[in-house]
């Protein structure tokens, strides 16, 4: 009876993300965090929290409750704390928001409510949660609109690339969302992965054209 009053008038509440009787509260202004153990003892943060679970009798899947909810009231603070803006840079759902500070650092949040420091780690992200393919391939396009990002006849399917031309590095995106960072690692990567003999003489082509177009641009050639 006194844990309901005190989720009425004092604002505690109950998480099935928390162990069973524990409460949680979080102060309006000052965003402070408490939370009440079955026991009765008042912790005043998460880490506090993982250090009861594991001193007194706790099990592992206590431990994964707090660890879920760490990680909703993390989004709960990134959305609090920072104005993310939708625009055409991104896809559908996702949102953006430019650091403060000299570097102006862009970051990208997932219709989730997930924050990345690259359209590439955001692509990655969606391949690994099995993103619709439209989606994917809407940020796929905002990466070759706004980083360069190519595709090229001669790479297997779903693969891009990116500083091709002078001396510049090389990377390459595949399917699967791996960078790779030189045509040594692709070879390879194709080689254990499932692909097929003409991706990798597809791949060979792609090493000659980039070869003849840095020898071409590597010098300064003149008519005769």
């Amino acid at each position: 009876k006194m844990k309901t009053k005190m989720i009425e008038y004092e604002d505690w509440e109950e998480s099935k993300n928390l162990p069973t009787g524990w409460l949680i509260r979080e102060t309006a202004v000052s965003k402070a965090l408490y939370l009440l153990t079955n026991e009765g003892m008042v912790l005043e943060s998460f880490l506090a929290a993982i250090e009861y679970l594991k001193s007194n009798m706790y099990n592992e899947d206590d431990l994964k409750k707090i660890g879920i909810l760490i990680a909703r009231k993390e989004v709960e603070r990134r959305l609090d704390n920072y104005e993310w803006d939708e625009n055409d840079s991104v896809p559908d759902g996702w949102k953006v928001r430019i650091a403060e500070g000299k570097t102006g650092k862009t970051f990208y949040l997932s219709p989730d409510s997930l924050q990345f420091g690259s359209r590439c780690l955001a692509l990655q992200y969606m391949i690994k949660a099995h993103f619709d393919m439209e989606n994917i391939e809407q940020m796929k396009n905002k990466m070759m609109e706004y980083e360069d990002w190519e595709e090229n006849k001669n790479l297997p399917t779903g693969w891009l690339t990116r500083g091709t031309t002078g001396c510049k590095g090389l990377y390459l995106l595949t399917s699967e969302g791996m960078v790779l960072e030189s045509f040594l690692a692709a070879m390879e990567y194709l080689k254990s992965n499932i692909y097929n003999e003409a991706d990798v003489k597809k791949m060979k082509l792609f090493v000659e054209d980039i070869s003849i177009d840095r020898r071409i641009t590597g010098y300064s050639w003149q008519g005769s």
